[in-house]
C-alpha cells in the first residue's frame, strides 16, 4: 500500500515541465503578434507614403491632359502654357461642379531665380477637400471664391501622402508667384505676402487646426482677390497647420 505522505515519484517532475511549455508557448504567441503587427504596420506605411503617391500620380496625369498645354507631352511646368477656349470656363463659381474635379493648374515661381520652389512641376487643382477629392490633388474649398474672383481662394493640399503636394510648402517666401490657369486660359498670378505668425518664417503662418479664421472673405486685410495654401504642420503630423496668404497681382 502506497504511503499517502509520499508523492507520486513522477509528480514533482511533469507540473513543472509543463508550465514550461505553457510559458514557452504563451512568450512564442506574442512574439509572433509583434512581429505580424509590426510587419503590417510597415506594409501600410509603405502604401500610404509611396503607393498612394503613385495612385495621385496617375490622377495628376489624367486631369494635366484636360488642360491644353499641360498633358502628358508637356508637363515641365512651362509658365506660359494656356489653354482652349473651346473648353468651358470653371471660373464662375459654378455649383454644378462634381467633386475632385479638375479646376486649374497651379505653378510656383520665384522672379529672378531659376531655382524651383515648392514643386518642380504643375499640379491640378481640383474642386472639394473630401477625402477622395485630396486623394487627386489639392482641393479647393466649395465656399470659398474661385480663382481670380473677389474674396479668398482657399486651397488645401496634403504634406506627406497622396503625392504631398505641399511637401515642400515651407520653402516659400514673400515676393514668390503662384501662377493659377483655368481651363478656359484666363490666367491669374498671386504674390505671397510678407507677414508671418506663430513663428513661422516670413510669408508663413502656424495656426492650429481650430482656427478657421483663414477661410474667411478677406482674413489678413488684402482688400481683394487673393489666395490661401492650408497643409499639415509639421511633417507627417496634424498637430498645426502651415498656411499662406497670396494677394492677386495680375
Amino acid at each position: 500500500m502506497t504511503d499517502p505522505l509520499q508523492p507520486l515519484p513522477d509528480t514533482p517532475e511533469v507540473a513543472p515541465a509543463a508550465r514550461a511549455g505553457a510559458t514557452t508557448m504563451l512568450v512564442r504567441s506574442v512574439g509572433w503578434l509583434f512581429i505580424s503587427a509590426g510587419a503590417f504596420l510597415l506594409l501600410y506605411l509603405v502604401w500610404l507614403l509611396w503607393i498612394t503617391g503613385f495612385e495621385t500620380g496617375a490622377a495628376q496625369e489624367d486631369l494635366l491632359g484636360e488642360f491644353e498645354g499641360f498633358g502628358q507631352a508637356d508637363t515641365s511646368g512651362d509658365l506660359l502654357a494656356g489653354a482652349s477656349d473651346d473648353d468651358p470656363t470653371l471660373g464662375d463659381g459654378d455649383a454644378t461642379l462634381l467633386d475632385g474635379t479638375g479646376i486649374a493648374v497651379m505653378e510656383f515661381e520665384r522672379p529672378g531665380s531659376d531655382e524651383s520652389i515648392v514643386r518642380d512641376k504643375p499640379v491640378v487643382i481640383v474642386e472639394g477637400t473630401s477625402v477622395g477629392a485630396l486623394q487627386r490633388g489639392p482641393g479647393h474649398y466649395v465656399n470659398t471664391a474661385m480663382p481670380g474672383q473677389d474674396g479668398n481662394f482657399v486651397v488645401a493640399g496634403h504634406r506627406t501622402t497622396y503625392g504631398a503636394p505641399f511637401y515642400n510648402l515651407e520653402e516659400i517666401a514673400p515676393g514668390d508667384l503662384i501662377h493659377v490657369t483655368m481651363k478656359n486660359g484666363d490666367r491669374f498670378t498671386y504674390s505671397v505676402l510678407d507677414d508671418s505668425s506663430g513663428g513661422a518664417a516670413a510669408g508663413q503662418h502656424i495656426i492650429r487646426p481650430t482656427e478657421t479664421w483663414v477661410l474667411d472673405r478677406d482674413p489678413v486685410g488684402v482688400g481683394g482677390p487673393m489666395l490661401t495654401l492650408t497643409t499639415c504642420h509639421p511633417r507627417f503630423s496634424a498637430t498645426y497647420r502651415l498656411i499662406v496668404f497670396a494677394e492677386l497681382v495680375s
